[in-house]
């Protein structure tokens, strides 16, 4: 796509941006290029730019579905390279959350679109970029560095308290005093995530003009393909699992032996929610949510990316799911922290690793309990 090169550096970007600011329609041979404008009141504020040294481009990550830029802290562009009939999902979830009040998202200011048939197709869109901290999945791994250096120097019998309870166990307890002091302030961070999960869920479920964004009650058929895709996607774990067996150490190959001896009950499991007849919702979900779609800003979250998973269509990233789904993705991005901030600490301390494994787990259980425990206090 010829508007991919424009992108490749800053002098393209800064010309791209210039013409933008000037031009809101171009006619093709097949069709026309058009500027819609969303939250910005004019061209110029919605491409407004400083100068090199204060917002610098930057391209923060290239899929094969799309390119993120960056200038500085003020402007995030979005480039599609493979056009796919109807608006993006982004502009889509911005717009909806923008007109139900939901404010912990970027503020999307201006889309470019190709219309050749009936519905357009979304090239770029914009969105006004604000002063953070990072993203979440950093300011984790971070907090979990810190995590482990307290955790060395503990007592065993504070992690022995609640070493073989499940997180779903541990919802409705509180960590004790000495526990609290070694995970530290992340265990409030967990509790707001969940708060703000939780509320986005709620937005998202709201009613507005977009059928896309229309909440369903789940019926027979929703239950039978939701077992299908949980038992397949526990074969592929599976069958991962054996594949890598020899590559494990010794202990994880005796845990793995234990976990491959118990495949057929574990995935016979999911016939049990067939069973159910509870009236749960499906609705629009973010549907790739983990740590690092969050930006950090004083203390708080931003929502960000809510292009769905990668590799899927259009049309299957807009089906409406169970908003558990993305509560599911974040309680195993706070596992993958855990255990990435792990190996990170022990490079140089290999013979520490399996003495903080159980701290890696404690605190995923403990914070991911706190996470559900005020999402269901928000959600009821």
């Amino acid at each position: 796509f010829v508007l991919s090169g424009a992108f490749a550096d800053e002098v393209g970007a800064r010309r791209f941006l210039d013409w933008l600011r000037t031009s809101s329609k171009l006619q093709t041979q097949q069709g026309e290029i058009k500027l819609k404008l969303f939250e910005a009141e004019n061209l110029d504020e919605a491409f407004r730019i400083g100068d090199v040294h204060h917002d610098r481009f930057q391209i923060a990550a290239t899929h094969s579905d799309r390119t993120v830029s960056t200038f500085g802290a003020r402007l995030l562009l979005k480039l599609y390279p493979k056009l796919e009939e109807g608006p993006s999902l982004e502009q889509e979830a911005l717009k909806h959350l923008a007109a139900v009040k939901f404010d912990r998202i970027l503020r999307i200011l201006a889309a470019l679109e190709y219309r050749q048939n009936a519905e357009a197709s979304t090239i770029l869109i914009a969105e006004r970029l604000v002063s953070n901290q990072g993203n979440a999945w950093d300011y984790t791994l971070d907090e979990l560095g810190r995590y482990y250096e307290r955790a060395l120097i503990a007592r065993k019998e504070i992690l022995a308290a609640s070493e073989d309870a499940s997180m779903f166990s541990l919802i409705s307890e509180k960590p004790s005093h000495h526990l609290s002091d070694v995970i530290g302030d992340y265990l409030q961070t967990a509790a707001q995530l969940g708060r703000r999960t939780a509320e986005l869920h709620l937005a998202l479920a709201q009613e507005s003009d977009d059928p896309n964004f229309r909440a369903q009650t789940m019926k027979t058929s929703d239950y039978d393909e939701l077992v299908k895709q949980l038992k397949s996607h526990s074969e592929e774990a599976f069958e991962e699992l054996k594949t890598a067996y020899k590559k494990l150490s010794r202990g994880a190959r005796e845990r793995a032996q234990i976990i491959l001896r118990s495949r057929k009950d574990l995935i016979s499991q999911f016939e049990d929610l067939r069973k159910w007849k509870l009236p749960l919702q499906k609705i629009r979900v973010h549907g790739c949510y983990d740590l690092g779609k969050l930006l950090w800003i004083k203390n708080d979250f931003l929502i960000m990316d809510f292009e769905g998973e990668w590799g899927k269509t259009l049309e299957e990233r807009r089906k409406l799911h169970s908003p558990l789904k993305d509560v599911a993705f974040m309680l195993r991005s706070f596992r993958y922290a855990a255990y990435t901030a792990l190996n990170r600490f022990t490079e140089t301390r290999r013979q520490a690793y399996n003495q903080l494994e159980a701290w890696a787990n404690c605190w995923h259980r403990w914070v991911s309990a706190e996470f559900m425990r005020e999402y269901r206090i928000i959600i009821a």
